[in-house]
């Protein structure tokens, strides 16, 4: 391992460097109760190097062990207790990145600082150091003054974290005690008060449900960013995203160690009334789910209970599953019979927003599918209505690869429900799932029905704005299928504002979701459907994504900056102009991209069936009960 000095023949340190130490950077020592007491482990194979730490850390206060290699330090570090270590990276045996992940699985990088020290300035063993869990670096030749601020902001910010673990298993106590946030908070500011030797005020503003929650003050106050006004220094406290107060620090200064310890405070105040605040509504929620299922029996309603395993539906009255003995579920409150029409028969899917029924029109004799949208997505009555509005237009959409719209309603907790026909076979994305990819043919048919659908809808005045795999259902029909694009729950109409949904969040599935609405800077449009629906036929073409991150966020940066393997790479055709229509229809720019979807899926089908025949999906897939 190259020590610190610079390679020289003479024995006699450089007169321009000691030790590979700048003389200009050597300063006297300083006396050792100026630092605070920390016990540092410096890990280096070279003898000098050691020896130079060890010298210029002990002059400084600090308690220095060392280790001659990566074995050692290991040996050291199961022994005993340190604060911060200094770790080489260049070692014989057993490197200092192999020290730092064995470090890592035992230790945060708040319990167990590491600053990496390396004599190469390659990039990529930085990169891999910090990737790995270092929480510094310094190069060689090393510039102590550097060094030495690096390590106190480590210890700093690790004694900060030590400061407010008490107050931290307070906040998980509140889960139990959710108003007693009042109490906890004025007991910690009165230990920050002794820390840092100044009155610190906590001032929280009041709910309209409680008398007052405030704190050392007896007001409410006029929120706003944090700031000094000569005499104190004020720190905002954010809860769920809103200012909820302050903690204001009786003192003109603060050093930043101080300022961490006193920020991270008011990070985990503001996430101790956001605690508080959600048990009060989850308190609240439920105590009108009983009044509320206590109004419908006593009027004589017939609760829904469905089976946690085979999904049947029953009475409320009935106290498990007659088929498999397993327990029912009654957490909602949904009548058994909706509308007095339609017997709810067994539950087939469950997602975030809603719940899909098999049932029985009584009254026109006919299964059909109930999908009951929960409703906590209509909390906005003017985006209620507006929804009520369009979902009626879309139940007026004819076509037969449009899943047909027979009713629609509400339910006594506020849930919309709409009555669908019910459909026997697979959607796509079980196809892809349980058969892998189509033939090209197949997906000649898929794109040939699904785009005529689509150009069906945007001439009725809509975007569907969720087409994926799971929204495209097919049914057996003669020795192919039919396809049907289902969920028109989240459709909106062209001219509607479609860049927000509620409370700003995303709508859509982040692997199918266009540029556009990822960036939400524009107006969605026909394009938007044309780039989701171009994924979903990648994907039945070539049995992939055209994503393959795991993450939202990894996901969300290749639909913005990358663009997925040319499509003729992953079905063997070599054709450049079917890689072109893929291009076209999945480009990050929406002016880019083809006016129509239909004429789109046109000349991409016309292609796929001069490619010669590979895989293909059954024939017969409808599952059989």
């Amino acid at each position: 391992m190259t020590p610190f000095a610079p390679t020289s023949r003479s024995t006699s340190p450089s007169p321009k460097s000691y030790l590979g130490f700048p003389r200009a950077t050597l300063i006297p020592p300083r006396r050792p109760d100026l630092e605070v007491a920390a016990t540092i482990l410096v890990v280096d194979d070279n003898a000098l190097n050691r020896a130079l730490l060890e010298e210029e850390l002990t002059h400084r206060g600090f308690e220095v062990r060392m280790a001659a290699g990566g074995e050692e330090a290991l040996e050291l570090i199961a022994l005993e207790p340190f604060d911060l270590i200094l770790l080489d990276i260049m070692m014989p045996d057993v490197d200092g990145i192999q020290v730092l992940r064995k470090v890592r699985e035992r230790w945060s990088g708040i319990e167990l600082p590491v600053i990496m020290t390396t004599a190469r300035a390659d990039r990529r063993d930085i990169v891999n150091a910090l990737e790995s869990g270092a929480n510094d670096y310094v190069t060689k030749p090393i510039d102590l003054p550097v060094l030495l601020a690096r390590v106190r902001t480590q210890l700093a910010l690790a004694s900060a974290s030590k400061d407010l673990r008490t107050a931290q298993q307070r906040i998980l106590d509140l889960s139990a005690a959710h108003r007693d946030v009042d109490s906890w908070s004025r007991a910690t500011a009165a230990e920050i008060s002794e820390l840092l030797n100044a009155d610190v005020d906590v001032v929280i503003g009041k709910r309209a449900d409680e008398t007052s929650i405030a704190v050392h003050e007896t007001n409410p106050i006029g929120m706003k960013p944090s700031a000094e006004d000569g005499d104190s220094i004020h720190i905002t406290i954010n809860a769920a995203g809103r200012h909820s107060g302050e903690v204001i620090v009786r003192k003109p200064f603060m050093t930043r160690e101080e300022r961490v310890l006193v920020e991270s405070f008011a990070t985990q105040l503001g996430a101790a009334l956001e605690m508080r605040d959600l048990r009060w509504e989850l308190t609240a929620a439920r105590q009108r789910f009983f009044e509320q299922r206590k109004e419908m029996l006593d009027r004589g309603a017939v609760l829904l209970h469905v089976c946690t395993r085979c999904g049947r539906c029953y009475e409320h009255t009935v106290p498990e599953c007659p088929e498999d003995g397993w327990p029912l579920d009654g957490a909602q409150l949904v009548p058994l019979r909706v509308a007095d029409r339609y017997i709810l028969q067994r539950r087939i899917a469950v997602g975030s927003t809603a719940r899909v029924f098999a049932a029985e029109d009584e009254r026109l004799r006919r299964p059909v599918a109930i999908k009951i949208i929960k409703a906590e997505y209509f909390n906005d009555q003017e985006i209620r209505a507006r929804f009520e509005h369009e979902a009626q237009a879309a139940a007026r959409i004819d076509h037969p690869n449009v899943s047909t719209v027979f009713d629609s309603g509400s339910l006594d907790d506020g849930s919309l429900y709409f009555v669908m026909e019910q459909l026997r076979g697979l959607d796509l994305a079980q196809m892809i799932r349980l058969h892998g990819r189509g033939s090209p043919s197949q997906v000649a048919a898929l794109l040939r029905q699904v785009g005529r659908a689509l150009t069906a809808v945007h001439k009725a005045g809509f975007i569907h704005r969720d087409i994926k795999p799971s929204n495209i259902f097919l049914v057996e029909e003669g020795g192919g299928f039919r396809a049907k694009i289902l969920d028109f729950g989240i459709a909106k109409s062209i001219d509607a504002d479609t860049t927000l949904t509620r409370h700003g969040s995303f709508i859509g599935t982040p692997a199918y979701m266009a540029p556009e609405q990822i960036e939400r800077k524009s107006r969605l449009d026909e394009r938007t459907d044309l780039y989701a629906f171009a994924t979903v036929a990648y994907e039945a073409l070539a049995g992939r994504r055209v994503t393959t991150g795991k993450e939202v966020t990894k996901v969300f940066a290749e639909i913005l900056y990358e663009m997925p393997p040319a499509i003729s790479t992953l079905v063997n055709s070599g054709n450049l102009q079917l890689d072109t229509e893929f291009a076209k229809a999945l480009a990050k720019d929406r002016e880019a991209r083809p006016a129509s979807v239909a004429e789109w899926s046109e000349r991409v089908a016309a292609i796929l069936e001069t490619m010669n025949e590979e895989t293909a999906w059954p024939a017969r897939f409808a599952p059989v009960d």
